[in-house]
């Protein structure tokens, strides 16, 4: 495990932030079906699932962060990450919720990776921000724009995001959800396809906030307007594993029919 970064500063209102890491997991915990003589009969075997010591991955990425000041009332923040993630399971049980429910006619079960693959949270990219102008009680005191905008704040927040990755299935109108699945008894991977090889759409959302102070004789209240995907961005944050669409018409037809 390794960090590593540097800020430097080109003025007082004007700030850089850069950092670096990466982190080696071998010898996790991971469940696998292991062969263990049978009490009863000592020349038979039969599977068992045990945790064992066989995950093994690594993550790394870079963070970056600009924060720049304008003037005493406006203050904004820029931060971009960059990962990767990498892992032969997202948790100790995905083998068992995945691939070791799928029946190969060459081998029976299907074994577990020999390889790292994306793990479910692996989100390659994110960039997010955020400005804020504060006006203070004061702010131009005397005139007409003075008295409607003083103790007013205007907040927003922008937020963009690669997809999550999931498996593609194999439709038979079983109707899983990605991402994040389980195999399930009915779940199989189309052929030569690996573990989260797929990635959900981008992701894009702005948020406003407006803030606004008011007095009432001895009474100081705060009246304000939010408003969430202030756009109406249409993000897709689920789709049908079997299809890698929001619509799956087989499985539509054996639920309810035409």
């Amino acid at each position: 495990l390794f960090e590593f970064g540097v800020r430097h500063a080109f003025s007082q209102d004007l700030g850089l932030d850069v950092s670096a890491y990466n982190k080696d997991k071998v010898s996790d915990f991971a469940a696998r079906i292991l062969a263990f003589p049978d009490p009863k009969d000592s020349s038979k075997l039969t599977g068992i699932n045990v945790l064992t010591n066989r995950d093994f991955g690594n993550s790394r990425g870079i963070d970056t962060k600009v924060d720049w000041r304008v003037g005493t009332n406006i203050s904004t923040a820029v931060a971009y990450t960059f990962q990767i993630s990498k892992n032969t399971g997202s948790d100790p049980f995905s083998y068992l919720n995945t691939f070791a429910r799928q029946v190969s006619a060459q081998s029976g079960v299907t074994p577990p990776p020999e390889a790292a693959q994306r793990t479910n949270d692996d989100r390659t990219h994110s960039l997010v921000g955020s400005v804020a102008l504060q006006l203070p009680n004061d702010y131009r005191r005397g005139t007409t724009m003075g008295t409607i905008l003083r103790d007013v704040g205007v907040f927003a927040t922008f937020r963009v995001q690669s997809g999550l990755p999931y498996t593609r299935l194999v439709n038979s109108g079983d109707g899983q959800t990605a991402p994040r699945l389980a195999f399930g008894l009915g779940g199989r991977t189309e052929e030569g396809t690996t573990l989260n090889a797929f990635e959900m759409p981008w992701t894009k959302n702005l948020d406003l906030r407006i803030n606004k102070g008011v007095r009432f004789g001895r009474l100081d209240a705060t009246v304000y307007a939010d408003v969430r995907n202030m756009f109406n961005f249409r993000n897709i944050v689920g789709v049908f594993a079997e299809t890698g669409d929001v619509r799956n018409e087989k499985n539509r037809q054996q639920t309810i029919g035409d």
